[in-house]
């Protein structure tokens, strides 16, 4: 039921972006892969008896430890705000 209400508001939010610079089939199966791989990591945690406020708390932390890895390893500039 989720991924439905995700199709529908992409369906109404796409005309409104402009096309990326890269494939669209490519985007796609990129988030095809980390969407697929964030859930079965997520059950496979709590299979393994992880609380489930606790992998909560450490999924919505992975956004902090991402930025911070992209400014050491990709050298991304950021921002305050973005």
């Amino acid at each position: 039921m989720l991924s439905l209400r995700y199709m529908l508001v992409s369906a109404i939010l796409l005309p409104f972006y402009p096309k990326p610079p890269i494939p669209i089939s490519k985007i796609l199966k990129i988030a095809l892969v980390f969407s697929l791989c964030n859930v079965a990591l997520m059950y496979l945690s709590l299979q393994l008896g992880l609380d489930a406020g606790l992998g909560v708390i450490i999924q919505q932390l992975s956004v902090p430890f991402v930025l911070i890895l992209s400014v050491f390893i990709f050298k991304e500039k950021t921002q305050l705000i973005q």
